[in-house]
């Protein structure tokens, strides 16, 4: 055997274990996220309730109101994963997609990109609340940070809303805080740099105006100062500088 022949063959072979390795770290770390979306089922809300909230988005003479039991059901479980997991905040529903996940708060925008709710390691991270946010939602503009991932879970399907049709169809979710479920009308996707003043504006006026001139969909609503919003940021995809940014309106009236 030539020497050449021998040096393909050996390249041929580390290409091969290091896709195997490869193949196996993906697999690992995504039999890692199904054991951490099953542990977090008893928090969400069951099929029943998930059924009455996607109903109440697409009935127009519902008001975008839930039944006093479902309200229970979800206030229960949003006790429950708050006393077992104490920097839970609250869950994010939104109907027609996978985002079925809890909110968590810590004291820095790091600590839950790659943990689970219970601290442990999880690559795919666990949706988080921006830490220079108040916790119970009640500033003018609350970020919620999450990740693409390849397999369509946590916020990958965010960049499906920059579709107009997407959009319209999807324009509602549902927020549980505290002991109270809010609908969130979505009303602008933006695709922005990492960087963005969208996440730093102070001043409501100059924000809104600023998502406006970066939004490729924006659906006049009214908005004013004592309004609470939501931005779900989550990146645009493997150029890291770019995020997508859906953001909504918390209807808490």
């Amino acid at each position: 055997m030539t020497k050449s022949k021998m040096l393909r063959i050996g390249a041929a072979a580390l290409a091969a274990v290091l896709l195997l390795a490869g193949l196996t770290m993906l697999t690992k770390d995504r039999f890692q996220e199904m054991i951490e979306d099953k542990k977090m089922e008893r928090y969400a809300p069951n099929e029943a309730v998930r059924n009455e909230l996607d109903n109440a988005v697409h009935d127009d003479s519902s008001g975008l109101k839930v039944s006093e039991n479902a309200k229970k059901e979800i206030v229960q479980n949003q006790s429950r994963f708050q006393r077992d997991y104490d920097e839970g905040i609250g869950w994010l529903y939104i109907p027609g997609t996978r985002i079925n996940y809890p909110i968590m708060y810590s004291g820095d925008n790091d600590y839950y990109l790659h943990r689970a709710a219970d601290g442990s390691y999880l690559y795919a991270g666990s949706l988080f609340l921006d830490y220079r946010c108040t916790s119970d939602f009640s500033d003018f503009y609350s970020i919620v940070y999450g990740h693409n991932m390849r397999d369509g879970t946590k916020f990958a399907e965010l960049v499906n809303y920059k579709n107009d049709e997407y959009f319209h169809d999807h324009r509602y979710g549902w927020l549980t805080s505290g002991q109270n479920i809010y609908p969130i009308e979505f009303f602008a996707v933006a695709e922005v740099r990492n960087d963005s003043e969208i996440y730093t504006a102070s001043d409501t006026q100059s924000w809104l105006s600023k998502l406006q001139g970066e939004a490729m969909l924006f659906e006049e609503i009214e908005i004013s100062d004592s309004d609470n919003i939501i931005l779900l940021s989550t990146c645009s995809g493997d150029n890291s500088a770019w995020r997508t940014v859906v953001a909504g309106k918390i209807l808490k009236n």
